[in-house]
């Protein structure tokens, strides 16, 4: 059996929004507000809770997505995450008060499911991940509050 390549990823980032108010930014239908192209199939009830499954993607990087965690009291969500092609996660997403708006900090646990697919944790590399993270405060900073 050969040795999985497993990457953990955390990060952070503020926002100008209560947490209380940014909170559902995290969920699979809020992502739909801020995500360009975020558009998953969700086959449950909204909103969500935990066991909800939620698909994203086609073809390779197509995605299933379990609901481990929404608490709104504890501002915490988690989620599994498993593209068959080539990896699994658990993403964290945990939201606190700063100011007058909220800190947002999200961590991935990444495993390659395959020797092959070891190429498809680039994406996350330190600095790629990093970037992630300006960016999600950038699209959500940016997006029409309406």
């Amino acid at each position: 059996m050969s040795k999985a390549v497993r990457i953990s990823r955390q990060g952070h980032f503020l926002l100008n929004l209560p947490a209380e108010a940014a909170f559902n930014l995290f969920t699979a239908e809020g992502e739909r507000t801020w995500v360009p192209g975020w558009n998953p199939v969700i086959l449950g009830d909204i909103p969500q809770e935990r066991g909800l499954i939620f698909l994203t993607g086609t073809g390779e990087e197509f995605t299933i997505w379990t609901v481990l965690e929404t608490d709104p009291e504890a501002m915490r969500l988690s989620y599994s995450r498993v593209t068959p092609a080539s990896r699994a996660a658990l993403v964290s997403v945990s939201l606190a008060p700063d100011g007058e708006g909220c800190r947002v900090d999200v961590g991935y646990d990444i495993t390659a499911l395959s020797p092959d697919a070891a190429s498809s944790l680039d994406a996350y590399s330190e600095t790629k991940f990093q970037q992630m993270m300006g960016d999600w405060r950038d699209l959500i900073t940016n997006m029409d509050h309406d």
